[in-house]
């Protein structure tokens, strides 16, 4: 996992290499660390698909920090006992998710975000749970090979996330993040039914 730091703190250089944490010196990165102040600020933009981590130095710019979405605040001095468990939590959120390529700059996707995934033709339409739509060019069989197992596929041009699974037949599946049922072919029902029980006895 790269982590980029424009804070330049010694000590959590080294709780990062302790981790196993790459520190990046480029634009490409999992986690970035910012101080807290108005230059840090404006580079958040580059930094929309990363983790954000704002360090804070003194309650002055607390109501700036307070105002950046998802972003995590820790305040100096750091206390190890508090940041490693926040950094190892990002850690496997992180590995929870694939990186896409969408208008040209490359997007990360939680996967427990995720309602459904629908083919059509050459593209793909990941369909989140809040509502949002991203649409790629790829292959939906090529996809289902990297997802967790709590993703099944229910027809030739769909795969769901069980985790948002509300009611199933043998002939359709509804949703909770949408209004509207999907079809289940018949030659994909009785794998479905079989993989949906044994998730519920897996309690997923």
């Amino acid at each position: 996992m790269k982590v980029k730091i424009y804070d330049r703190d010694q000590e959590m250089q080294e709780l990062l290499a302790d981790l196993s944490m790459e520190i990046e010196y480029n634009d490409q990165c999992d986690i970035c660390m910012l101080n807290v102040d108005h230059y840090a600020l404006s580079l958040l933009e580059k930094y929309q698909d990363s983790k954000i981590i704002l360090i804070l130095e003194s309650i002055e710019h607390l109501h700036e920090a307070l105002e950046i979405q998802n972003a995590i605040i820790i305040k100096k001095p750091f206390e190890l006992n508090y940041v490693c468990p926040i950094l190892e939590k990002i850690y496997f959120e992180i590995n929870d998710s694939l990186i896409i390529k969408h208008k040209k700059n490359n997007q990360r996707i939680y996967y427990n975000e995720i309602s459904f995934i629908a083919s059509d033709k050459r593209k793909i339409i990941i369909y989140m749970k809040n509502g949002k739509k991203i649409e790629e060019y790829a292959k939906l069989d090529e996809l289902e090979k990297v997802l967790p197992d709590y993703f099944i596929r229910i027809h030739k041009s769909y795969l769901i996330n069980f985790k948002d699974l509300k009611e199933y037949s043998s002939k359709e599946v509804f949703l909770y993040s949408y209004p509207f049922y999907l079809n289940v072919s018949r030659s994909r029902c009785h794998e479905m039914t079989k993989k949906i029980r044994k998730l519920i006895s897996m309690d997923v």
